[in-house]
């Protein structure tokens, strides 16, 4: 392209010659077009790839994610809701499947992620529509649960740093403990394929026992594993999590990148937190010095 001395293009240039265009209007004007969508496909490319660049290098901040793990997670997730979003998007399957099995609207991605926290049957329990009598609730929670069972590890995955956060509790003499309104079933499957080789004492959601917020899992869990609640910090990521370690006369740490944001958690009385796996580890470790 050959320019004027206002930078607009006068000519095409080639075999050592000119075509003249700025006197054929249709021709400069397709020209013009021409290069002013290159120019928009440049700056857009370089938007995206600064933008993926971004994105993986906030999840390299994170212990034991590194460059490929940081390119593995945002080429399997695409973004970092969805990394968050993952057991999400599993029990929001399940739950659509109950839905539409049993002729009721469907509820968004957010609908369930803020139903989660007291169990699946609550979860259930808020999903169909109000006024919906118990019987018909326990049928939905029964297809709920039969397909959660052969769907629950679809997109369920560990949140980043997490499964090298607990290797290094385990090593440093930590005892391990998950404490879940999950299934009983669905935690003990997820957690043992997840963590077993770090969290010996797995207590889900059964009949006998109350769910969380009740302190019934949680001393539970606690008597399995021999702790005295003066060396014991329950951790969470919900309102729930914070009511329950009150009830259970626990200290607790509030973590930051699960169904909660930080002005939730704070409402509820969090007072500790952390922002991601390590911030958490260290935290940790430094309560045994």
């Amino acid at each position: 392209m050959v320019k004027d001395n206002r930078h607009r293009t006068r000519a095409i240039s080639g075999d050592g010659g000119e075509i003249a265009i700025n006197s054929k209007r249709q021709v400069f004007t397709l020209v013009s077009e021409i290069q002013n969508e290159v120019h928009r496909f440049s700056v857009a490319y370089h938007h995206q790839k600064h933008a993926k660049r971004g994105l993986s290098l906030s999840l390299t901040e994170i212990e034991g994610v590194g460059e490929k793990r940081a390119s593995a997670l945002l080429k399997y997730f695409k973004t970092m809701t969805a990394i968050k979003n993952a057991e999400v998007d599993d029990l929001a399957d399940s739950t659509n499947y109950t839905l539409r099995t049993a002729g009721y609207p469907e509820r968004t991605r957010d609908e369930v992620r803020r139903f989660v926290g007291n169990g699946i049957y609550k979860l259930i329990e808020r999903a169909v529509p109000t006024g919906t009598d118990k019987a018909e609730i326990d049928k939905c929670f029964d297809i709920f649960c039969r397909n959660y069972k052969k769907n629950m590890a679809n997109k369920t995955k560990p949140y980043p740093g997490i499964t090298d956060m607990l290797k290094t509790l385990y090593e440093n003499g930590f005892k391990l403990a998950i404490v879940t309104n999950k299934a009983d079933f669905a935690a003990q499957e997820l957690c043992g394929e997840m963590f077993g080789d770090y969290v010996k004492t797995v207590v889900g959601s059964v009949k006998e026992r109350r769910n969380k917020p009740y302190p019934d899992n949680v001393l539970f869990a606690m008597d399995k594993m021999g702790a005295e609640k003066s060396e014991t910090v329950y951790v969470g990521d919900s309102e729930v999590d914070v009511e329950t370690a009150k009830n259970s006369g626990l200290s607790v740490i509030s973590v930051l990148w699960g169904y909660r944001d930080i002005d939730v958690l704070k409402k509820a009385g969090a007072e500790k937190t952390a922002k991601n796996a390590e911030e958490l580890k260290n935290i940790l470790l430094n309560l045994k010095k």
